[in-house]
């Protein structure tokens, strides 16, 4: 029946009343229909109740990786808001499964401007630092923190690049006694290696060395003293 019709009267047509008597009439509303209620954002708990509430059903249900919203709420739903339905009639929905894992690839020995491309190509953000290493070649990757598994997207990657190894200026020990040129280079980070001159006579004094006192050498390296 048409919106605004008679549907039925109170008392029923044919009916014999006496004059003036009060005749309640009932209007068509048209189909019973329901607006799909806004479930954006809801949990799935609560997305069923509300549409419970609302004579509607649960029809399809999709999940998906989002970045903003929380997992297990509702990202997006069809029909929209609103939108009037027949009762029980079905509203699909799509639930988020959170953000998506990213693997976490290893850039350790890379040079910096590769490594640190490779990282923020699979979404990830970088932070540098660096220090010194007699192992590894400067400007590339000694280590990274995460070094390995899964991350987001936008999260942070350290690396630590290598400054080569440290330069320390060699002391001048031509002249010394052997012991104190010994002490003298140990105590500079140096690692002495005393051999004897052709022209030894056992007096234990320095007569050669190399590198040669005030070059800059690797820390920890070594410095030959040839003594006679």
């Amino acid at each position: 029946i048409p919106v605004g019709h008679a549907v039925r009267s109170e008392p029923e047509a044919g009916s014999r009343v006496r004059k003036g008597t009060v005749v309640q009439v009932w209007l068509s509303s048209g189909p019973e229909r329901y607006p799909v209620p806004n479930l954006a954002g809801k949990s799935e708990a609560q997305a069923q109740s509300l549409l419970e509430q609302a004579h509607l059903g649960v029809g399809r249900i999709g999940r998906e990786y989002n970045d903003k919203v929380a997992t297990g709420l509702i990202i997006r739903f069809a029909p929209k808001a609103g939108t009037k339905l027949r009762p029980q009639a079905k509203v699909a929905y799509v639930v988020s499964r959170g953000r998506k894992p990213i693997p976490i690839p290893s850039v350790v020995g890379e040079r910096s401007s590769a490594a640190e491309k490779t990282l923020e190509n699979a979404g990830f953000k970088v932070a540098t630092s660096e220090e010194f290493s007699d192992t590894v070649e400067h400007g590339r990757v000694i280590s990274q923190e995460p070094p390995n598994g899964t991350g987001y997207k936008g999260d942070k990657v350290r690396l630590v690049l290598s400054k080569g190894p440290r330069l320390v200026s060699v002391p001048n020990v031509r002249g010394m006694g052997e012991k104190a040129a010994v002490e003298r280079l140990k105590r500079d980070g140096f690692e002495p290696d005393v051999q004897e001159s052709p022209m030894y006579v056992g007096v234990h004094y320095v007569v050669e060395q190399s590198p040669r006192g005030g070059q800059l050498a690797p820390y920890g390296s070594t410095v030959v003293i040839t003594i006679v």
